[in-house]
């Protein structure tokens, strides 16, 4: 069994198990804006990063991975049996394959997003991704097994390369049962001891992606939900442009209702999570939102807060909350579905409880890395 430590990483300090290859251009990826218009005024750095953004293929890594080829001489290397290659960056596939074709080792190649179906706001120009589609196929076609993020990214995979070997190992996480359960309980005392006075707050972690996740209807929602009500109801958004939520609750005439709050740190993020009588995840409102399981929601369970998720029905994440019994899912446009799932946690919020222990071990980060043991145990066999 292959077991995680996550943070603690049990290579830490052993330069011997590790082999480093520095990336040319991480510099640049670390102080310019990932705004093209910005980085320009930013000087050399941001002229550097729009180039390698618009002009490196298949992206700024490319140089990296150049590199990265070379380590198929390294001893360490040449003793391995499976080699693992993950993506977004694509161009760590390329030089995992030449590693693995060079030493013969069996090669896995993970992708955890298709850059054969982008968003719909995603800048890619038509030509770019038409050739990032002919190289994602080249890789499924040549990898002896390909990983994706979830199971319905497995299917849309499946569909385009019906020949392939392609498995879901979902990400996992660490999670602590005992602290779990010390949430569990004050969460409980909480739900005890509210005050009719105390706003009920639904709680959104995370940045808005400059409106791909729309907050209009969560608004709506809950200001149709306030008239039935006796707390008074609280949408808090977190995150870098949460600036776009107070701007739709003006449009709105829902000033009221919505609180934005710069992007905070890791852990004051998730103690609001833990104070919060539910916590909301905003989909992009484009079909490629399907595949994807956001990282918030390892937070989210790991509180026994209910979840209320925002996209569409048949999303992973959808069916994974309905299926955990964490919360619920409503479509974008079931406005009404939402609000009626509001007024219930206002009225009912004993019956949301969830256990969440059981829920979060069902993606630790032990259960995901025995899958993927389980998918070098196969290539190794063939």
């Amino acid at each position: 069994m292959v077991r995680s430590r996550g943070l603690d990483d049990p290579l830490a300090g052993e330069p011997d198990r590790v082999l480093r290859y520095d990336d040319p251009l991480a510099a640049v990826a670390a102080n310019a804006s990932e705004n093209t218009a910005d980085s320009r005024r930013k000087g050399l750095g941001g002229m550097l990063k729009a180039f390698a953004k618009g002009l490196l293929f298949p992206d700024r890594t490319v140089l990296w991975a150049m590199r990265l080829r070379a380590a198929h001489s390294e001893p360490l290397v040449a003793k391995a049996q499976v080699i693992l290659s993950t993506s977004p960056s694509l161009a760590s596939h390329i030089a995992a394959y030449r590693i693995a074709r060079k030493t013969g080792a069996a090669w896995v190649a993970e992708f955890r997003d298709p850059v054969s179906w982008l968003p719909e706001k995603d800048e890619t120009g038509p030509v770019r991704r038409r050739l990032l589609a002919r190289l994602e196929r080249w890789i499924v076609g040549r990898a002896d097994a390909t990983v994706t993020m979830s199971d319905t990214f497995t299917e849309y995979f499946k569909g385009l390369y019906p020949d392939a070997e392609i498995r879901a190992v979902p990400n996992g996480s660490d999670f602590d049962p005992d602290a779990i359960q010390a949430k569990m309980k004050a969460r409980e005392a909480r739900l005890a001891a509210a005050d009719p006075d105390t706003p009920l707050i639904l709680l959104h972690a995370g940045a808005l992606y400059g409106g791909a996740r729309e907050p209009g209807p969560i608004i709506q929602a809950a200001k149709k939900a306030a008239l039935q009500t006796t707390r008074p109801i609280r949408l808090k958004f977190i995150g870098s442009d949460s600036y776009l939520a107070a701007e739709e609750a003006s449009r709105l005439d829902a000033t009221d209702i919505v609180e934005a709050v710069p992007a905070l740190d890791h852990a004051a993020t998730v103690r609001e999570t833990e104070q919060a009588d539910a916590v909301l995840a905003m989909l992009h409102r484009d079909p490629v939102g399907r595949v994807s399981i956001m990282s918030k929601f390892f937070d989210y369970i790991a509180t026994g807060t209910p979840i209320l998720v925002v996209g569409e029905r048949c999303a992973t994440l959808s069916k994974i909350v309905e299926q955990e019994g964490a919360g619920a899912a409503r479509e974008y446009d079931d406005v009404e579905g939402m609000t009626q799932w509001i007024v219930r946690l206002e009225r009912e919020p004993q019956t949301m409880s969830y256990d969440a222990v059981a829920a979060s071990g069902n993606w630790s980060a032990d259960r995901m890395a025995e899958r993927m043991s389980l998918v070098f145990q196969h290539v190794l066999g063939r």
